[in-house]
């Protein structure tokens, strides 16, 4: 698996900012990394939930083959992906043109293959992404 960087995301989340920026926030899915820290991730999913987001469309991903599947199943009209920058850009190779967003997990906290630590993410962040 290629490494991604916070560079790569960002070009990412530039390129298909427009058209994500046009879907309704009930046709979007939601894919959170499950080695983000559960406290985290319940903010997360009150705060997508206030916001107009399905609970249906939320979903705790362990990989990018979880989310190809997802993808597949669901057919969404966009995608937010919370994870690191690898399972981020590895999972968005799946989307055939769906438009989406990544947030990346705080690389300084992220546990990699361990699990030991939960990873942080910047919430300012998330919620900037849930509202557009």
């Amino acid at each position: 698996m290629p490494k991604y960087t916070f560079e790569d995301v960002e070009k990412f989340n530039q390129n298909h900012l427009e058209k994500f920026t046009l879907t309704k926030k009930p046709e979007r899915i939601i894919f959170i990394s499950d080695c983000l820290e559960p406290t985290l991730t319940q903010i997360i999913i009150k705060m997508a939930l206030k916001n107009g987001y399905l609970e249906e469309n939320i979903f705790i991903a362990g990989g990018p083959h979880f989310a190809e599947e997802k993808i597949a199943e669901y057919q969404p009209l966009a995608v937010i992906g919370i994870a690191c920058a690898t399972e981020i850009m590895s999972s968005f190779n799946y989307l055939n043109n769906i438009p989406a967003q990544g947030i990346m997990l705080d690389p300084a906290k992220c546990p990699g293959k361990s699990h030991e630590q939960e990873s942080k993410v910047d919430l300012d962040e998330v919620k900037r992404i849930l509202l557009l």
